[in-house]
């Protein structure tokens, strides 16, 4: 053991030793004496009288906690109300990019005729048909998809 291992352990634990620490103190002068230096300002430290603490520390102590934690609340609302802000933009920068709501798009673009016109199709045999109004994608065809109980009431009215 070198004297900055036993220096470093002295530190750690000044009252306890071991017979390593022991072997090395009964032959170092100087780590001999460190170690007098260092009990002898532990017991001086015991030996100081505690500090006198005024009536209203705690309380004190109490209320910057508070001020503290209220600071924090507060900090913690301005980031989650500014997380909420640019989501919310980037939410409808995202719908307003959107293929299907800029107006004069005839079609997605990454949807050939053939697929476009098959989504319609599909459409069309599960009960919903184009009445006319909005833009479904097909070539030179303006439509717009109603439900079967819209038809219903519309072939009523016809009727």
């Amino acid at each position: 053991m070198n004297c900055n291992e036993l220096r470093n352990q002295l530190l750690d634990a000044p009252d306890q030793s071991d017979p390593e620490q022991d072997r090395h103190l009964a032959q170092c002068l100087a780590c001999t004496t460190f170690q007098q230096q260092l009990l002898e300002s532990c017991q001086l430290f015991r030996e100081l009288p505690a500090p006198a603490l005024s009536a209203d520390f705690t309380q004190a102590v109490m209320q910057q906690a508070s001020l503290a934690a209220r600071k924090r609340r507060r900090s913690t609302q301005r980031t989650f109300s500014i997380a909420a802000v640019l989501l919310a933009a980037i939410g409808v920068g995202l719908v307003l990019r959107s293929p299907w709501l800029q107006s004069g798009s005839q079609s997605d673009p990454q949807l050939t005729d053939a697929q476009r016109a098959a989504i319609v199709d599909n459409l069309m045999t599960t009960g919903f048909r184009p009445l006319g109004g909005i833009d479904c994608g097909l070539p030179g065809g303006r439509c717009r998809l109603a439900s079967p109980q819209k038809d219903a009431n519309l072939d009523q009215r016809e009727g």
